[in-house]
Formats: C-alpha cells, structure tokens, sequence
C-alpha cells in the first residue's frame, strides 16, 4: 500500500515535471519564432528603405534632367530672340543709314544747285559789271582819239585788255564751279576763287582810275 503510494507520488511529480518541460520548451520556441519574426520584419524595413532611396533618386536624377533640358531650351530660345533682335537692329539701321545717306544726297543735290544758280547770278553780274567798265574805257578811248592823244589811246586800249582778261578768267572760274566741282578742290578753289575775285573786281577798279587819270 505505502509501495502504491509512493510511486503514485513519483507518476505525479513526473508528470509535472514533463509538464513544465513541455511548457518552457513551447516559450522557448515561441520566443524564437518572435526574434526571427523581427529580424525578417528589419529586413524587410531594410529593403524597404533601400528601394525608396533608389526610387527617390530615380526622380532627382528625372527632375534634374528635365531641369537641364528646359535650361537648355530656354537658351537656344533666348539665342534665337538675341540673333532675331540683332537682325532687327541690324536692318533698322541699315534703313536708317541709307535713309540719312538719301536725305544727305538730296540736301547735297539742293545746295549744289542753289551755288549753281548762285554762280549763274555771278556770271551774269559780272558780265554787266564787265560791259559797263568797257563801256566807258571805250568813251575815254573815243575821246582820246578825238584829241590825238596816241599815249592815251594805247595806255586805255591797254586797260581793255587787261579787264577783258580778268572777265575772261573769271567767268571760266566761275562757269567751272556751276557745272559742279565739289568735294575739297571746290571748297579750296572757292577761297581762293573768293579772294581772287576781290583781287580782280580791285583791278577792275584800279583800271578804270588809270583811265581817268
């Protein structure tokens, strides 16, 4: 009896002690299947994070191209505007220049004509101014030959042609000049044409005073 006893104590104590195995071995492995439920968890966090830094990149490295050929366009377009605004310029001013070239030809054309008609006006004044001078050499000579005088005679026939070289002379200068003789010879020519003229007309003068005399 006490025999029965005991080993019934000893079954229960076993059993008890399998019980605790069986449940300490079930924690343990349930603990394991959590830590390795974490690492694939980590992994998994892991590979997501690598695949949003690819992603992320993908679309910088997208944006910055786009960024780079709107750039680029940009600048063939700011190109294009800077060669077409030149050209523009470039034409305006050539309208412009040949515009001023045209009005200058007209103002030259117009001041030209004016010193031509000035020149005729010359020429004609002279001629009157010649006549007269001739005219009245030619009474002094008429008077000398009435009184003989053969010195008078040849001093003013003298006088005449001297004052019908200076006409002549004069006029061929002031013909040239209407016929349009520009540029520095003309300007040059005209001071001297200028100052000439008031040796002569001075001449003319002095003649007719010898003549007198």
């Amino acid at each position: 009896m006490k025999l029965i006893k005991l080993l019934t104590v000893i079954l229960v104590i076993a059993l008890c002690s399998m019980s605790r195995a069986a449940k300490d071995g079930g924690q343990k492995g349930n603990n394991g299947n959590a830590e390795k439920e974490k690492g694939q968890q980590k992994v998994e966090r892991q590979n997501e994070a690598k695949a949003d830094a690819q992603e992320a990149e993908k679309k910088a490295k997208e944006h910055r191209e786009k960024a780079e050929n709107k750039s680029k366009v940009e600048q063939q377009e700011r190109s294009r505007d800077r060669v077409k605004e030149e050209k523009v310029k470039q034409a305006e001013k050539t309208k412009s220049d040949s515009k001023a070239k045209a009005e200058e030809m007209k103002g030259a054309g117009r001041e030209h004509q004016k010193q031509k008609e000035a020149a005729e006006k010359q020429i004609v004044h002279e001629q009157n101014k010649h006549n007269e001078r001739v005219a009245k050499l030619n009474r002094m000579l008429e008077i000398a030959k009435e009184k003989n005088d053969e010195k008078k005679q040849q001093k003013i026939q003298e006088l005449i042609e001297k004052e019908q070289k200076r006409f002549d002379k004069k006029t061929n200068r002031m013909q040239q000049r209407s016929e349009g003789v520009e540029g520095k010879v003309k300007e040059q020519k005209g001071k001297a044409d200028k100052e000439e003229g008031g040796d002569d007309d001075q001449g003319g003068d002095d003649a007719e005073t010898e003549a007198q005399e």
